[in-house]
């Protein structure tokens, strides 16, 4: 920790370096020896990871090789005597690039002290290998001669999606003045619907829903691993957090109405749509994310600042927290923040930051997943930023949210093509391919990681679909997908799985056994209970196979906050003008997003925000 000017202490991130200073007098060779003790054996090609878990074992920082260890140990011995010039180059290094790569952040290093590690194996994240996110955090101490303007509010909201406006605005809404930073040229608005409970529109529309059941469905479907007193927090300040929303729209004059959707299948009915908006297609929330903009960019008490990325949390002597840097992504020029009532972290997960999703979240899920989200400002700030200022954080391996069904470049998936089946690299089925996305996502990421997971159809199946829809759709998505490499044909279902590498005669007895439900009067799948009303047989040559894998959202684990939106130390004890919302807060969710609960995501983004805001607002 390093004194800032006005006694401002900025946090560092050093978990080496505090390993070599305990170390004392020990040469770098020992100290690395130690180390590398504690980290798992590598295996013959040189790949693992840790999985890190809270522990006895005092964890300094995880590399690859006992050698990397020992280069890292000597390293951090020449740095504690870095010369000023080294010094300089850091910080010219950091104002040309404008962001923090990947590469110069350790993930496993930042969780500190008391951690230990659970090896698991490493098979990396391939697609994105090359990938550049634009990472504002920084673990640097930032000179004051490096900050150009001091400025001050009554809080300041980092993040500008919907939990981040619902902040603001909710903060706005209790006298403060807010200033609102968003380090993208807009927030992500890749969403259609929130959902909640005691809303206006659920009550005039005369829809009740048991707020025990709501509970207890987010509760079971993160099998009991989540704190109760947030998803009640949740459930409980929803309905004022959704009117919150429409009060906030209505300033927009956009006409943009919330709407219960009282759909029969839900297991909860908490999903709300938005009316009025002039949509085309499910994807709403571009739509209403720029009328929320309207509203804020008049809204009294709010400054609105887009391009302007938070990068470090400031605390006083006594751990609270008083402020942030922030940075003009554009200029490069850093602000100094101080914000006399708090501070609301509201930026996103960290699915566009590659590294850290490896670090935190389980291997399976990631190894074969696609991206399918089109923003790149989730890139884990937010968590970094607690992190360093001591905030506890959801247990790894993280949730993530993810779909099934999706091809390896981008995740987009032809809908029509998940009537098929799902065969993996023994080619037998391995789900109910019906079931709601995160479940078949969870069944794809097992199988896929363990092979390949391939869709089954045949030519029928495409004429059908070209009858139904009256349009050559399907010749145009097969001639794109032949192209691409992602899907294959055959004449015989022999040769499709001599083709995809699958054994030819378990390939043909599931198909074998698939075609004979439909021998049936009524047709039944005695494996795996999919309902067979929207299914059919596939006989007709040729027989196509789809490479498959599933489609990743977002992370929705992150930093440990009260109901009201606080952020816990890791003795579950407040910081002091700390606050999180949305992505960036945990305690929700754990394992696999629970899909089959609509809207519970953007429905916790909204009412944490909400709820995060209207407390900072209040606090002395």
């Amino acid at each position: 920790m390093q004194m800032h000017n006005n006694g401002v202490c900025v946090v560092q991130t050093c978990v080496v370096a505090r390993g070599m200073a305990a170390a004392g007098a020990r040469s770098s060779l020992t100290v690395a020896a130690d180390m590398a003790r504690a980290c798992v054996t590598i295996d013959k090609q040189g790949r693992c990871r840790h999985m890190a878990h809270s522990g006895e074992m005092s964890r300094r920082a995880f590399v690859s090789t006992a050698a990397g260890v020992a280069l890292t140990a000597a390293t951090v011995g020449v740095s504690a005597h870095a010369s000023e010039s080294g010094a300089k180059d850091e910080k010219a290094s950091a104002a040309s690039d404008g962001a923090t790569t990947p590469a110069k952040v350790d993930y496993d290093a930042a969780l500190g002290e008391g951690m230990r590690g659970m090896p698991v194996a490493d098979k990396g994240w391939p697609l994105f290998d090359d990938y550049d996110a634009p990472i504002a955090f920084e673990a640097r101490a930032i000179p004051a001669d490096e900050i150009t303007a001091n400025e001050t509010c009554d809080v300041l909201v980092i993040g500008g999606g919907v939990s981040g406006l619902m902040a603001a605005t909710a903060a706005a809404d209790e006298g403060a003045h807010v200033i609102c930073c968003e380090k993208m040229e807009k927030g992500r608005d890749q969403w259609e619907s929130v959902g909640g409970y005691n809303s206006f529109s659920q009550k005039e529309q005369g829809i009740k829903v048991n707020p025990a059941e709501y509970a207890n469905e987010i509760i079971t479907a993160g099998a009991y691993r989540v704190r109760p007193e947030n998803v009640w927090s949740f459930i409980n300040n929803s309905g004022a957090a959704i009117d919150h929303m429409q009060d906030v729209l209505d300033k927009s004059g956009t006409g943009i109405e919330i709407s219960c959707t009282n759909e029969e299948s839900d297991p909860v009915k908490g999903e709300h749509t938005f009316l009025n908006t002039g949509a085309t297609t499910w994807l709403l929330g571009p739509f209403v994310m720029d009328a929320l903009n309207k509203a804020v960019a008049d809204y009294e008490g709010i400054d609105m600042r887009f391009k302007t990325a938070g990068v470090q949390l400031l605390q006083d002597a006594s751990g609270r927290v008083t402020g942030a840097i922030v940075k003009d992504v554009e200029t490069g020029a850093y602000t100094r923040v101080d914000a006399t009532k708090g501070v609301v972290l509201a930026c996103g997960g960290y699915e566009m930051n590659p590294a850290m999703v490896e670090a935190w979240c389980r291997p399976e899920d990631v190894a074969t997943a696609s991206m399918s989200s089109t923003g790149t400002g989730s890139t884990g700030d937010g968590h970094m930023m607690g992190l360093a200022v001591g905030a506890g954080m959801d247990p790894l391996p993280h949730c993530t949210m993810e779909f099934g069904g999706g091809y390896p470049q981008n995740g987009q998936f032809f809908h029509a093509f998940r009537n098929g089946i799902y065969v993996n690299a023994r080619g037998e089925r391995f789900v109910n391919e019906g079931l709601m996305f995160n479940f078949v996502a969870s069944a794809i990421n097992t199988n896929a990681y363990r092979g390949a997971v391939w869709t089954i159809i045949d030519q029928s199946f495409i004429d059908a679909m070209a009858e139904k829809t009256g349009t050559d759709v399907m010749g145009t998505t097969v001639k794109d997908y032949m192209d691409g490499g992602w899907m294959v044909s055959a004449d015989t279902i022999e040769e499709l799985a001599e083709k995809i590498d699958v054994d030819p005669t378990r390939l043909a007895a599931t198909l074998e056994r698939w075609n004979g439900y439909f021998d049936e009067a009524q047709p039944t799948d005695d494996e795996y209970l999919r309902d067979l009303s929207k299914c059919q047989a596939f006989k007709t040559a040729p027989y196509y196979a789809v490479k498959t894998n599933s489609s990743f959202l977002v992370t929705v684990s992150g930093l440990i906050i009260d109901p009201d939106g606080r952020v816990l130390d890791k003795d579950e004890q407040p910081i002091d003008g700390l606050f999180a919302s949305g992505n960036t807060s945990g305690g929700m969710f754990n394992d696999q997003y629970p899909r089959h609960l609509p809207s519970t995501s953007v429905g916790r983004a909204v009412t944490t925000g909400f709820v995060a805001g209207r407390t900072a607002a209040k606090d002395a």
